[in-house]
């Protein structure tokens, strides 16, 4: 008896000594205090609606062409971001993007890519709480319109903001966020103009092809080993152990990892390369550039073009309008990275590294120089240099809980500024 009581005390032992254990091993690898509440709620995304993690991921596969804008999401669809499904004018929202302005109101829209969604999403209340320290937003509702979407570039924000502004909707605050899709969704290789929108080729062709099939193929077996995943680590006994817990965090950032490997390993597929001849409406005008750099340089002047004139808009509707640079794991120096960071957050073989490498630097001194003409530019591509813990969830862009809390406090701290410098924010 003696030695049956001995094993069982060493068992517990054993198990509280792995408990503590992975408490700290959470931290170091993942940037933030373990939380059973934060675990069990993706856990639920995961199994309610598995597609809302890797919708960017597979964002082709619910959009729709729109005559303005290029696509939208199916508002059919049963998607859903952080608890947002997509309204009938396409975009992840809980309200119409057609607000009307309120003296007891803050109407702020959100244009952007999917970092800039997601940016307003998670951080969202630290960004109110933030606003309310100023005299302009004390008291007041700040209402968020959400117009990013995932792979959203440039002139897509500008469209979306004059097709808005056409039906009438009203800001206060427009908030542009971008730089990394403006850089790498298009490449000199692809079939189709450059800015043209992304998956416009495979939306008006009339089938995808069989490369792209297969992918989705692919994504959707991961998608269905997420889901079971979930599902086991959901069970009562696994569901408040630490150690469990900590070991599905693990899997579910490898298959996060996988996810987006998937994704930037066949990035043509969705744009036309390597596929049969496109049609005029699906090729559209072309451009010739002689190097990639020369092409480089173009999509920044398309960039800097696009802000200024949604500048203009802005200000003569009484609009202010902040422009911000969003960070990148591929922008060199730009991030501290542990190992285990840099095992997630940068892909050997991704097409990411070369453009923004090398288109980074001409859209900041571009910013540079909007800011000289008077426009609220704020460059976020280095606000990461210092911080040493996780602050990208994968290999493209996407940022963990605490890298969008950290951008969370730039772009308040960057409104409160243009706040003190303008008198119509």
């Amino acid at each position: 008896m003696r030695g049956i009581a001995t094993n069982i005390a060493l068992f517990i032992c054993t198990l509280i000594f792995l408990e503590g254990a992975s408490f700290v091993v959470y931290r170091l690898s993942f940037g933030e205090h373990f939380s059973f509440a934060r675990l069990h709620a993706q856990q639920q995304s995961i199994q309610s609606d598995p597609s809302s993690d890797i919708q960017q991921v597979i964002a082709g596969s619910l959009a729709v062409p729109h005559p303005y804008l290029g696509f939208v999401y199916d508002h059919r669809t049963a998607v859903r971001h952080a608890g947002l499904g997509v309204t009938d004018f396409g975009f992840i929202d809980d309200k119409s993007p057609l607000q009307k302005r309120d003296p007891k109101k803050v109407i702020v829209g959100f244009f952007g890519g999917s970092v800039a969604w997601w940016l307003q999403s998670l951080g969202g209340e630290l960004i109110r709480t933030e606003l309310a320290k100023h005299e302009r937003f004390k008291d007041k509702e700040i209402v968020f319109v959400r117009v990013a979407l995932g792979a959203y570039k440039q002139p897509q924000q500008l469209q979306a903001l004059t097709y808005l502004l056409a039906l009438g909707a009203e800001f206060d605050i427009v908030i542009n966020i971008d730089g990394y899709n403006d850089l790498t969704i298009s490449r000199i290789e692809y079939q189709h103009s450059p800015f043209f929108p992304h998956f416009w080729s495979e939306q008006i062709q009339a089938l995808p092809s069989r490369a792209k099939l297969l992918q989705l193929a692919r994504l959707e077996a991961l998608r269905e080993q997420r889901i079971k995943r979930a599902q086991i680590f959901t069970a009562a006994i696994l569901r408040y152990s630490v150690t469990a817990q900590t070991s599905w965090a693990f899997l579910d950032r490898s298959i996060l990892g996988q996810l987006s490997t998937e994704r930037s390993a066949a990035p043509a597929l969705a744009n036309g390369a390597g596929a049969a001849e496109l049609s005029p409406a699906a090729k559209g005008p072309q451009h010739q550039y002689a190097t990639k750099a020369e092409y480089i340089e173009g999509l920044a002047e398309i960039w800097e073009r696009s802000s200024r004139l949604m500048q203009q808009l802005c200000k003569e509707r009484g609009i202010t309008y902040v422009h911000f640079l969003q960070p990148n794991q591929y922008y060199p120096d730009s991030k501290s990275m542990s190992e285990e960071e840099r095992k997630i957050a940068i892909s050997p073989t991704a097409w990411d590294g070369e453009p923004v490498a090398i288109g980074y630097p001409k859209l900041r001194e571009r910013g540079l120089a909007l800011a000289k003409e008077g426009i609220n530019f704020y460059d976020a591509s280095m606000i990461f240099k210092e911080t040493t813990e996780a602050t990208y969830i994968d290999n493209c862009c996407h940022l963990t809980e605490l890298g969008n809390n950290l951008f969370a406090r730039f772009l308040a701290s960057s409104l409160l500024d243009a706040a003190g410098q303008k008198d119509n924010l």
